[in-house]
């Protein structure tokens, strides 16, 4: 949920205050007083390929059956020390802090891996992958019946 209106706030910034200042320059207004928090680095930090961004360090770890949630959240602090938006507690302890648009939140590292590596029972799966809805169908590995 904080993702998604991470990306939300920055729709919001994007247009509202990012186009305007456009219009204004188009219009030969001053909007030079005008700011906003760009919530664009917290984006990347969550959200990035290269370098690893925090879902794909997830992901990652969630591949390798060793992994524990201690050795994810370590990970993080290497690849996000200095960030503006990412804090560690004091010591190893197994949690990070995300300064988000609306403040900071803590996130407890406890079953970050078990819950990404839940995966739907192969039933289901199957169901899908032949579900009416074409979007549901291909996500899930069906055929396109456009193709055929």
């Amino acid at each position: 949920i904080n993702l998604a209106n991470e990306q939300l706030q920055f729709f919001f910034n994007d247009h509202i205050f990012r186009m305007e200042l456009v219009e204004y320059a188009k219009e030969g207004i001053d909007g030079t007083k005008i700011t906003y928090e760009d919530n664009q680095p917290l984006l990347d930090l969550l959200l990035q390929t290269k370098p690893l961004g925090l879902i794909a360090i997830l992901d990652e770890e969630s591949n390798f059956p060793k992994s524990t949630d201690s050795t994810m959240i370590q990970k993080f602090h290497a690849a996000f020390k200095g960030h503006k938006d990412y804090q560690r507690p004091r010591g190893n302890d197994d949690y990070f802090t995300l300064r988000h648009y609306a403040g900071a939140v803590q996130y407890e590292g406890y079953g970050f891996l078990e819950k990404n590596r839940d995966t739907l029972a192969v039933d289901v799966v199957g169901a899908l992958r032949v579900a009416e809805n074409e979007l549901i169908k291909l996500m899930f590995g069906g055929e396109d019946e456009k193709k055929k």
